[in-house]
């Protein structure tokens, strides 16, 4: 009768294995003390029952698990690649900018917002805590980007919510830091004598919402149900929490030199996210927001 032999793998086949898995299971990214990309729960609950089938003896090639392993430690050089590629660029970009001692240029601070964009801290899916609130703890650090955390992160929490992808915001935000360092004024740009900004997107959740006039779509009762049932905040007057001041259609009931829209044009003079939409453009916005949620 033949004999049946089975090849016992190597024991330093195993234990690189077992190192491997290993590593997978408590690899961390810190950054000032927090964690990046943690491991799920789901995650680490996988990688321990690998290892305890391999102290268990059980033949490699039956641990159907080990199959995705070369893959995930790849995935995992990468991160590690992309984390230290970005500290290194925002370091460098960072004390180049802080060693000049001057306002930045608009150019400057694009560039500057677009590596903390693409940062592991902002873009990690299971980062806590959310994207915006990481944006910020890494402007608070930058000498240029601290000056008031007040209004800063109210200009991250609108270009977050645009994804970068309105300029509106971004030369706002710019023109800001030239009024709070350079004592610039800010520019208007006059519709029907009324000094109205036309982003491509407004985040109503979130958002702070005043209005004036009497309006088109209905009482100005209904217009805060209208912002407020879509996560927004409605407020009777301008203040620097004010982001956005709705003028109502034609200007019905109201006027450029109304209480509310010189309140509105004081706090921009002053740096503050604090813009003037007319009825018509809010109700773009509005009905943007109730199809995105209709078809949801």
């Amino acid at each position: 009768m033949a004999r049946t032999y089975i090849l016992k793998e190597p024991q330093h086949v195993r234990d690189d294995v077992t190192v491997t898995v290993a590593l997978l299971r408590h690899m961390r990214f810190f950054s000032n003390g927090e964690e990046i990309n943690p491991i799920t729960p789901d995650a680490a609950a996988r990688y321990d029952r690998i290892l305890g089938k391999i102290d268990d003896g059980l033949p490699l090639a039956e641990i159907t698990e080990l199959r995705d392993i070369a893959r995930e430690v790849e995935e995992a050089e990468e991160r590690r690649r992309v984390f230290r590629r970005y500290k290194k660029e925002l370091r460098a970009f960072s004390t180049s900018l802080a060693a000049q001692r001057r306002v930045p240029t608009r150019a400057e601070v694009m560039s500057l917002l677009e590596i903390m964009q693409h940062s592991p801290l902002v873009t990690s899916a299971n980062s806590q805590p959310p994207a915006l609130d990481r944006l910020i703890e890494i402007s608070k650090k930058h000498p240029h980007l601290a000056y008031d955390e007040h209004i800063n992160c109210r200009y991250f929490r609108h270009l977050v919510a645009a994804d970068f992808a309105d300029d509106f915001y971004m030369l706002r935000f710019f023109e800001s830091l030239r009024i709070r360092y350079a004592n610039a004024a800010p520019s208007f740009r006059y519709c029907d004598g009324y000094p109205l900004d036309f982003p491509k997107l407004v985040a109503l959740s979130g958002s702070v919402f005043c209005f004036t006039g009497r309006f088109l779509y209905g009482s100005r009762q209904k217009c805060r149900e209208a912002v407020v049932s879509k996560g927004g905040i409605s407020i009777e007057a301008p203040t620097g929490s004010t982001d956005f001041l709705v003028v109502a259609a034609n200007g019905e009931n109201t006027s450029p030199d109304s209480t509310k829209v010189s309140a509105c044009m004081a706090l921009r003079s002053k740096g503050y996210p604090c813009f003037l939409l007319a009825e018509k453009s809010w109700l773009a916005h509005l009905n943007r927001d109730m199809n995105a949620i209709d078809t949801s």
